[in-house]
């Protein structure tokens, strides 16, 4: 995660709609993400959350180091 140092501000659970806003995706692609087995939503009473580093691998495009 040092390659984007915004991410490491990041709580390490966002709840459902803060993913959203944040990795600029809908609530359909967290779910179907879900469904596919390549995410968790972890649940709390009525609170859904997902853990940051998953989305991160999922939504986050590693950067390349230039050659040297």
């Amino acid at each position: 995660m040092t390659e984007h140092p915004e991410l490491l501000r990041l709580p390490p659970r966002l709840r459902i709609k803060a993913t959203m806003a944040y990795f600029g995706i809908s609530r359909s692609t967290i779910y179907r993400r879900k469904r596919a087995g390549l995410l968790t939503i972890y649940k709390s009473g009525n609170i859904s959350t997902v853990r940051t580093s998953e989305m991160v691998a999922l939504f986050v495009p590693p950067t390349v180091s230039p050659a040297e």
